[in-house]
């Protein structure tokens, strides 16, 4: 007798943003291992007929502006959005064995809806980043007031903003919300899970963590591509080329790279690749060149990570660094900043830099160092190419997240 065929419902606000790990890119796998994919989003891009648009109506984006406008006004987040009704009354989700709630904190979706959803069928949230343990940040940084209520927020201006001070009731409503709910939290690294396991609003919760998987035949070394990639851009085959994304997101760490940057004093010139904003970075220093790409597709990102000699990822706050991965899996080590979620994901290689941002020169010189040491960014690259497959396979990834699965419907 044929097994029988389970469907997974995954929620998010875009399916081809952030495919890589909101659930898009999963179908194929898993099919292959009993489960059909409905996704529901409100943006949607692709062509694919298992993607359904939550609002496929035409004044839908006014109407979400507006929503959104509202929120900002009276300094509330992810509460008064009505698209998910929409999600009620499709059979198509309604005949769903499991749901898994992706990126929900989108400006698209209300949080009031996660209980009676998670109530109907196992479900599962995945936590790209705190803001579900907060009052409105979504990361906290040294701040540790949602442990306790974030009563009296410090940081009314930290990411996602608000203009008074309502963190701590939208505390009390994330805290409500997410016991009434029957959810299974999905985090991708042990640094998520310590502050999932310390959060009042999760007490309670089942938590699994499943760092996300890199498709390890198309993250790969190519000297073929790197030696072509370079040409292009008029990089000379034998210099030392650091990728760094340039991003106006105070996560990111542009600051912090910029300061690395003025503290280096390379003996002959070495290449910055950025990919992301242009023009963040002035190119006036000694020895040193900015190529701007700006915003790439993969068609560009991979071959941009095949070309560097080291990415650096001066994330201060990152839940796990899967362009990390993706750099290693390259081919490329990576410099991050010491104590963060990066730092954790790429640790077992050991062939990465740390960056304390209190002494910056001591990386610069160490980076100036390894400019003029190829045979050990050689040994360096083979490492973290080792480790990246050991550890970071999206083969594994996929069978984790099977196993999962098979387990809430046991």
């Amino acid at each position: 007798m044929r097994p029988k065929r389970h469907t997974i419902a995954y929620v998010n606000n875009s399916d081809l943003l952030g495919r890589r790990f909101n659930g898009y890119d999963f179908q194929d796998h898993l099919a292959n291992n009993g489960y059909d994919v409905e996704f529901f989003c409100f943006e949607k891009k692709s062509e694919s007929c298992n993607v359904h648009p939550m609002m496929p109506w035409k004044y839908a984006p006014k109407i979400k502006g507006a929503i959104e406008r509202l929120e900002t006004t009276f300094s509330i987040q992810s509460l008064i959005y009505p698209f998910p009704i929409t999600l009620a009354i499709q059979s198509k989700f309604n005949n769903v064995d499991i749901a898994h709630f992706q990126m929900i904190h989108n400006s698209f979706f209300s949080l009031q809806f996660l209980p009676s959803f998670s109530k109907r069928r196992p479900s599962v949230w995945t936590l790209h980043d705190p803001w579900a343990l907060t009052g409105h940040c979504i990361h906290p940084y040294s701040c540790t007031k949602w442990h306790s209520g974030c009563h009296g927020c410090p940081n009314l201006d930290s990411p996602k903003q608000i203009k008074i001070d309502t963190a701590a009731i939208l505390w009390s409503i994330k805290k409500d919300v997410v016991q009434r709910s029957d959810l299974t939290i999905h985090v991708l690294s042990n640094w998520m899970k310590e502050m999932v396991d310390s959060s009042p609003i999760m007490k309670g919760k089942k938590v699994r963590i499943i760092p996300i998987g890199v498709d390890m035949e198309r993250f790969r070394p190519d000297r073929n591509i790197r030696r072509e990639f370079r040409k292009s851009l008029g990089i000379p085959d034998e210099s030392f080329v650091i990728m760094l994304r340039t991003s106006t997101n105070p996560f990111k760490g542009l600051e912090i790279a910029k300061k690395l940057l003025s503290k280096m004093r390379p003996k002959r010139q070495i290449f910055i690749l950025t990919i992301d904003t242009k023009n963040l970075i002035e190119n006036n220093m000694e020895n040193i060149r900015i190529i701007d790409q700006g915003f790439v597709d993969d068609s560009l990102l991979i071959p941009s990570y095949q070309a560097s000699d080291m990415f650096l990822m001066p994330s201060t706050a990152e839940s796990f660094g899967v362009m990390a991965v993706e750099a290693m899996a390259c081919g490329c080590p990576v410099i991050c900043v010491k104590d963060t979620a990066v730092e954790e994901t790429i640790r077992g290689c050991k062939s990465y830099l740390s960056i304390d941002p209190q002494h910056l020169e001591i990386i610069a010189e160490q980076i100036d160092d390894l400019s003029e040491n190829f045979s050990y960014l050689f040994e360096m690259s083979q490492k973290v190419r080792d480790f990246s497959v050991k550890e970071y396979d999206k083969k594994v990834h996929m069978r984790s997240l099977v196993d999962l699965y098979d387990s809430l419907l046991e």
